[in-house]
């Protein structure tokens, strides 16, 4: 997860993503507040692949958001 620090802001957290070799698979989430909390989102979708409980609350957060913009 990029962290935005008080020098560069994050651009560093953002290089050292975009930057990665071929092979090594990078999930990349916005940088400060809204990025953790979409990183944590993405970690349950992961999850939420193997394990039916998680994946089924997944759906439910993401059926009540679309609920939200309607």
């Amino acid at each position: 997860m990029p962290l935005a620090t008080s020098e560069l802001k994050g651009i560093d957290a953002l290089y050292s993503i975009v930057q990665m070799p071929a092979g090594i698979p990078v999930a990349s989430v916005a940088i400060g507040t809204a990025g953790a909390k979409n990183a944590a989102y993405l970690a349950a979708e992961i999850l939420g692949l193997k394990y039916d409980e998680i994946g089924k609350a997944c759906e439910k957060y993401r059926s009540e958001l679309q609920g939200d913009n309607q």
